[in-house]
């Protein structure tokens, strides 16, 4: 190919130079159809290195830095949820919403009724255990099914009894009336504060002793507890398995790989296990009809039917409301004063318990209700899972 100009040949370097446009044009033209081969630098370039400040290239970050950081951004959830006017119209009792006043809180429970109710164990390290961005890894959950009512076992129905077959290797354990109280006088010192409100309680009150059992049982053994109306539909290893996982702070969600990358050694156990929680959202109705339908509180909790590891800190808080109730009812009645008595649901059964669930989540997690507002799939935010009963 000869390049001419009006009949003359150009010299050679010129025609070297226009081949070498041609080239880049063409390459140019084609390189959208050609597959690109990338290479990752093993090194930030230093052009971009550069463009950052030294302060930050030679910064050093400590963990205690990161979860006092992540401290103050659940703490912020707190304030988020105060100024909530639809959380607050839906009856929530949640208590002191500060981590140090919620700690201070489960202690003040566990000595006023549980320091000297048992000579066997202290669970209160353990309680408060969970309130650690890094706590360590739980206990496997026992399989037991507790139950407690007054029938006799074999009078109960095939719907009952499901749980044992659809769950052949979890033991089944029905407390009647007479059953319980023997548990109670092998567990708990006779004349201790825990006794003293039981005792008040008397059998007059037995929905009310039913509920306290519940709680009692799962906070110091773990395992599942369900009412005797309830059947299995699903195998408990099933519950609430491959959850969604909202994201409600990248630095939380990380934390388990910025600790392993500074000691890999380290074993955290939050996220890693199984839930320690395991709970359903009974209903959820919006703020202006909720007290119409009876109701404890707009999105409530199920306690017919629940999930926990031992020790867990809304079993303990739940257990402190109800009993802090039921004394202050009965130091009125023996100083001779008047003092109307709550119903069921609101002195022990959804009403505190469904507070205590979410007292922990928003302070321990920085979830707010409105994020189990219409969930429609199981949920989990750390060691809590919610799900929808079938």
């Amino acid at each position: 190919m000869l390049f001419v100009i009006s009949g003359r040949r150009l010299p050679r370097p010129i025609i070297a130079l226009l081949a070498l446009i041609l080239l880049v044009l063409a390459a140019t033209i084609l390189q959208p159809f050609i597959r690109p081969h990338y290479v990752v630098p093993l090194r930030t370039p230093t052009s971009v290195v550069s463009r950052i400040p030294s302060t930050i290239i030679n910064a050093r970050v400590s963990l205690h830095d990161i979860l006092d950081q992540l401290e103050s951004i659940i703490s912020a959830s707190a304030s988020d949820y105060i100024n909530d006017k639809q959380a607050q119209e839906l009856g929530f009792r949640l208590g002191s919403l500060s981590l140090q006043g919620y700690a201070a809180d489960l202690t003040s429970i566990y000595n006023d009724f549980f320091s000297d109710a048992s000579p066997v164990i202290d669970l209160l390290p353990r309680v408060l255990s969970h309130l650690s961005l890094l706590p360590p890894p739980s206990e496997a959950l026992p399989k037991y099914i507790y139950s407690t009512g007054l029938e006799i076992p074999s009078d109960l129905g095939y719907q009952f009894h499901s749980w044992a077959q659809v769950n052949p290797d979890w033991q089944n354990v029905y407390v009647s009336d007479a059953t319980m109280d023997e548990w109670l006088n092998e567990t708990f010192v006779r004349d201790g504060a825990l006794m003293k409100e039981l005792d008040a309680l008397g059998h007059d009150h037995g929905i009310i002793r039913a509920d306290l059992f519940r709680y009692l049982v799962l906070f110091l053994r773990g395992g599942i507890y369900t009412d005797t109306d309830t059947g299995c539909v699903v195998p408990i290893s099933e519950w609430g398995k491959n959850p969604d996982r909202p994201l409600i702070n990248p630095l939380l969600s990380s934390l388990p790989d910025l600790v392993r990358l500074a000691d890999p050694s380290f074993d955290i156990g939050a996220g890693e296990d199984g839930p320690s929680l395991l709970v359903a959202i009974e209903f959820d109705l919006d703020a202006d009809n909720w007290r119409e339908g009876g109701l404890a509180r707009g999105i409530q909790v199920v306690q017919w039917t629940m999930l926990a590891k031992q020790a867990h800190p809304v079993m303990l808080d739940v257990l402190g409301r109800v009993l802090r109730r039921t004394r202050t009812l009965r130091e009125a009645k023996e100083e001779g004063r008047e003092l109307s008595e709550p119903g069921a649901l609101e002195w022990s059964g959804p009403g505190p318990f469904t507070d205590a669930v979410f007292r922990y989540l928003l302070i321990r997690h920085g979830v707010t209700p409105s994020r189990l507002h219409q969930i429609s799939r199981p949920v989990r935010y750390g060691d809590v899972v919610c799900v929808i009963p079938d």
